[in-house]
């Protein structure tokens, strides 16, 4: 009886802490931020983070203004946020595809204070397909990342390994292969 109630109050604990958010304190407010990689979205205030390539594209280097940052239990953090073109908020959400990835992660993949990075040492060809949405053979990992954003790491558990996984939808997925020195070699529908 004393283990099923002691059970009962930490279960209730869990849920209460779970389920209210809490704010990080990892990015700072006053910092410009800019979109780290291309997003796609259908619906602009549920886009998650696995960031199916159907609907509208936002644009790697878009700048955006942070609304809120969130910390849920288990895979439902989110960040809001404004992008000039659009005068309704974004919501970005961690999903179950994204297994192992801490806030702080999601919050440095999804967006960087550091746009010359981004653009830094592309070739021509790689900047015009990030600006396309699409990959090419030869394309570096980094413009792989620009163009389509982090492959889910249910299937592509790091940046390291030379298969990745993403999807068109949920239902269509393709494979991206990468030679020995990092550049796309194959897509694979």
């Amino acid at each position: 009886m004393r283990k099923s109630f002691a059970f009962i109050i930490l279960l209730i604990t869990y849920l209460l802490n779970g389920s209210c958010s809490q704010r990080v304190s990892f990015f700072q407010p006053d910092i410009q931020y800019y979109l780290a990689h291309n997003l796609w979205y259908t619906n602009p205030k549920m886009i998650e983070y696995i960031n199916y390539k159907t609907g509208h594209m936002i644009p790697a280097g878009t700048p955006v203004e942070i609304l809120d940052v969130k910390l849920y239990s288990y895979y439902n953090s989110s960040i809001s946020f404004k992008v000039p073109v659009l005068r309704k908020p974004i919501v970005v959400y961690v999903g179950p595809y994204q297994p192992g990835m801490s806030d702080r992660d999601f919050f440095n993949r999804l967006l960087t204070s550091d746009y010359s990075s981004l653009i830094s040492g592309l070739s021509k060809s790689e900047f015009d397909n990030i600006k396309a949405g699409t990959i090419a053979i030869g394309m570096r990992k980094r413009a792989v990342i620009l163009s389509q954003g982090f492959p889910p790491t249910h299937r592509t558990p790091t940046p390291k390994q030379n298969r990745w996984m993403y999807w068109l939808t949920k239902h269509d997925k393709f494979r991206v292969d990468f030679d020995a020195t990092g550049r796309v070699s194959s897509i694979i529908d």
